[in-house]
């Protein structure tokens, strides 16, 4: 995750010192764009992770995923 987080940052930056030139910020979005969808395919995965290291139903980091992962129809009754 820390390299995800890296890949943003240096997004950030590159948008940041953008002045007059729209192309930075296009390629600052671009790359800030890459880390998040790094962390969003990155993130599920150590929840998943976790709650199976916990090896506990009553864990609430299980319930959160399991919650989240859920059809929207049963969603709600999950948690």
């Amino acid at each position: 995750m820390s390299l995800e987080c890296g890949v943003f940052t240096i997004g950030v930056i590159i948008q940041v010192t953008a002045l007059t030139s729209w192309v930075q910020v296009a390629l600052g979005r671009l790359v800030s764009g890459i880390g998040v969808g790094g962390l969003s395919i990155i993130v599920p995965i150590v929840c998943f992770r976790t709650s199976a290291l916990s090896n506990s139903v009553s864990d609430p980091t299980n319930l959160q995923y399991q919650a989240e992962t859920a059809s929207p129809q049963i969603r709600g009754a999950m948690t």
